[in-house]
């Protein structure tokens, strides 16, 4: 018995190879099979038979019911002898054979299959007009998805959180086909999706497919597809859909965020940022200050100044979500302090007095400074130290409220922050507080001077918070006092000025007054104390004590007179009354001369008279020549400066008598030294003065000092003009401008000697030995050194 196979293939994908084995003397069928295949694809069948002795035929049945009503699609004979075979029969499929001499392979060929759903193939072979048929194959014809369409728009657009149906849908297909969703390429696991299958024809079916979409601001702008597929073909996707989701805003925040601390006069600058899709499209400003600054993004301000400070706000609005969203910041602005001070005026002695100030500014960490500074002057007396009552508030309390704290009370505080509009760094503030107290008696000088017969000023400065005194004037004169009132004798001034006040170890020029009084052509009895009293209207009164003393010239020396039996030979007395003192101590000065001459001598000796008035002094002036009228006068002299001079008066002094060529005077003082002229003239003679002493005792030979009184010593210098020459006069003089003068004229021996050169005119008789009185030491006593020798004389100078 022989078998027949029959094969069915695709062209790209073999979907099933069946054999159909068929007995050739019997036709029986040992098996059947189904194939599936895809509509528009290319499948193969084959019908395989043995060869035998004779021709066979074969053929290919279709039929729509299972092996009934076949349709011949194909009828191929195969010669045996030349292995060929020939298409009888052919219809719309494509027939091929082979022959091997061994089988016959019949193949039908069906390209781009849209037959039914499902048919029915069987193959028959015979030899004569009959034969067996091969077992029935059922070829099914599955529709792939060809096609998915959505049938929303190409962009879904929607507010975040709304939701929205998209639906999609297959064109006809078999089996039916399942429906997927993407977004981005991936499959959306968690969305609510749903499908409907509607039958359009025999196993043919479209499947519709609904997504409900709610809308999340992650998704804006993915992809959003269909898919579809029914096992069969490749699986279909639909067209993009974008989808817009509208959000915002989120994320709204200001840059700089958080917080911001600017100096006050810098520029401000603050932008707010949003998230939102659309754009975010408006914008509100607004602080805890201001309902509404603006509608901008950003926030600008040129010279921030401190009213500035704040939390500001910006809202941002998204028209198409009509959603809002906030940031905020806090803005501070740091500026310098503004300064307050709180004081009142006080009276002397007031306890409970203070000074408050304070400062508000950003930052708040102050330093203070509180001075004390005169109302009048500015000038700085102290600084002081006060009390913290908190960190923006200082006081500072009076003890014993005195005058010495009326002043200016300047409050200075920094907080770091300079003053953009001037550049300064402190800021002050002052107060002036005035203590109301008694006149303060700012004079120093308890004493004013005065000269006898001119104007006395005598002057007193006060300084007081209130400038209303009243001024009284009292004299004290022999412990009697007695208040003054203007008259020609008195005028009393009171003017407002500037005076020395004494603050806290300074001496500070403050508004005052200054009262004067005024005594005219003053007398000695104006010389005594005074008492000024200054009153105000806070009914205190203060007082002062000063003196008025004389400063001048003393008076003329009055009642001039020669002292009765004074007159000498070589002296006169004088005594003289003393008149005012001129404050100071006053000494008296003698002058004479002769009547005839033009110069006034003054006498070397002067009286001390000290502070008396009205007292008798006298002087005796001495050296005087012999039988000469002299002139005298005096005058009182003192630190301040001197008096008139006195009258004039004068005087002869006696003359002398000469006995035996000796002179000798009518004086009693005078006989124990004895000088005389020896030679009648002067012509020739260098120096004519010769002296002759007592021959010396035995046994006082050497005596060294031999005394001569000093009225006889001294006539001899008054003479000088008659018996010297100018040049041994200098040797003699004891004055500074002659010794001065000698120092070139002086004439010394080779020992070192000063000597004179004296000429004897007329010889000695008297027996005694000539002795030359030296008028160098002006003393009572020449001394004479009897060891020391000059040159020896030459006989011719003996």
């Amino acid at each position: 018995m022989m078998k027949k196979n029959v094969s069915v293939f695709s062209s790209f994908i073999v979907l099933l190879m069946m054999s159909l084995h068929f007995i050739v003397d019997v036709s029986s069928i040992l098996s059947l099979d189904q194939v599936v295949i895809i509509r528009g694809k290319t499948f193969t069948m084959k019908c395989e038979t043995p060869i035998s002795n004779q021709n066979p035929f074969a053929y290919f049945y279709r039929s729509n019911e299972n092996g009934t009503n076949g349709v011949i699609v194909g009828e191929i004979v195969f010669n045996r002898q030349d292995r060929s075979c020939i298409i009888q029969k052919n219809s719309s499929y494509l027939l091929n054979c082979n022959n091997d001499g061994r089988e016959m392979t019949l193949t039908v060929l069906a390209s781009s299959v849209d037959m039914q759903h499902k048919t029915y193939w069987r193959c028959q072979t015979h030899i004569n007009s009959t034969g067996p048929d091969s077992n029935v194959i059922t070829i099914y014809v599955n529709v792939p998805v060809e096609y998915v369409q959505l049938q929303n728009s190409s962009r879904l657009n929607l507010n975040e959180t709304e939701s929205a149906l998209v639906m999609c849908e297959t064109r006809p297909c078999r089996p039916i086909a399942e429906i997927s969703w993407k977004k981005d390429g991936k499959i959306v696991q968690d969305l609510p999706t749903s499908n409907l299958t509607i039958s359009v024809a025999v196993d043919l079916y479209i499947t519709r497919g609904s997504l409900i979409y709610t809308g999340m601001k992650e998704d804006n702008g993915k992809i959003l597809t269909c898919g579809a597929s029914n096992g069969f073909g490749s699986s279909q996707n639909s067209d993009n859909v974008t989808l817009s989701i509208y959000y915002g805003p989120y994320n709204v925040h200001t840059s700089p965020s958080g917080s911001l601390t600017v100096n006050e006069g810098s520029n401000l600058s603050i932008t707010c940022f949003g998230e939102c899709n659309p754009s975010c499209d408006s914008y509100q400003w607004h602080s805890d200050t201001h309902p509404l600054l603006g509608t901008f993004q950003t926030y600008v301000v040129d010279a921030v100044g401190r009213e500035k400070a704040g939390v500001y706000t910006c809202t941002v609005k998204n028209a198409v979500t009509t959603k809002i969203a906030t940031a905020q910041i806090n803005i501070t602005v740091n500026y310098p302090p503004t300064l307050t001070i709180e004081n009142r005026n006080g009276t002397f002695n007031e306890t409970g007095l203070m000074i408050n100030c304070t400062a508000h500014g950003v930052p708040e960490n102050y330093t203070f400074r509180l001075a004390h500074s005169s109302l009048f002057s500015g000038i700085e007396i102290r600084q002081l130290n006060y009390d913290f009552v908190s960190k923006e508030k200082i006081t500072y309390r009076f003890i014993n409220a005195s005058y010495m704290d009326s002043g200016v009370y300047t409050c200075t505080v920094t907080n770091g922050i300079t003053d953009y509009r001037d550049g300064l760094l402190y800021r002050n503030v002052s107060s002036a507080v005035l203590i109301k107290e008694t006149p303060i008696i700012t004079s120093r000088d308890t004493s004013f001077h005065a000269e006898k017969g001119q104007l006395g000023n005598l002057t007193v400065h006060v300084y007081t918070s209130l400038l209303d005194p009243t001024v009284t004037w009292h004299i004290i004169r022999n412990d009697n006092r007695k208040q003054l009132e203007i008259s020609e004798k008195y005028n009393i001034k009171v003017t407002i000025e500037t005076v020395n006040v004494y603050f806290y170890n300074l001496y500070i020029p403050q508004p005052g007054f200054i009262t004067n009084l005024e005594v005219k052509n003053v007398t000695e009895t104006d010389f005594c104390s005074y008492e000024v009293y200054v009153k105000t209207s806070i009914g205190e009164s203060s007082t002062f004590t000063l003196d008025l003393r004389p400063s001048g010239h003393p008076d003329a020396p009055t009642r001039i007179e020669i002292v009765p039996n004074s007159i000498t030979t070589f002296s006169v007395d004088i005594r003289w009354m003393s008149g005012f003192h001129g404050g100071y101590n006053q000494s008296f000065v003698t002058e004479f001369k002769q009547n005839t001459d033009e110069r006034w001598v003054k006498f070397p000796d002067v009286v001390f008279g000290g502070m008396k008035q009205n007292t008798y002094f006298n002087i005796s002036v001495r050296e005087l020549s012999p039988k000469t009228t002299y002139l005298f006068r005096l005058y009182a002299t003192n630190e301040y400066n001197r008096s008139d001079f006195s009258t004039i008066i004068n005087a002869t002094t006696k003359a002398v008598v000469f006995h035996n060529r000796a002179l000798v005077t009518t004086d009693d003082d005078a006989l124990a030294a004895i000088a005389f002229p020896c030679a009648e003239s002067t012509k020739d003679a260098k120096d004519n003065t010769y002296a002759q002493v007592e021959k010396p005792r035995r046994g006082q030979e050497n005596v060294k000092k031999q005394k001569f009184f000093g009225d006889t010593v001294n006539s001899l210098e008054r003479t000088k003009t008659v018996f010297h020459d100018r040049v041994e006069y200098e040797n003699a003089s004891n004055s500074v401008e002659d010794k001065r003068k000698s120092q070139t004229t002086k004439k010394l021996s080779t020992g070192g000697l000063a000597y004179t050169d004296v000429e004897f005119v007329t010889p000695n008789r008297s027996g005694g030995s000539r002795i030359i009185i030296g008028l160098e030491n002006r003393t009572n006593y020449a001394d004479i050194a009897y060891g020391v020798r000059g040159e020896p004389l030459h006989d011719d100078e003996i």
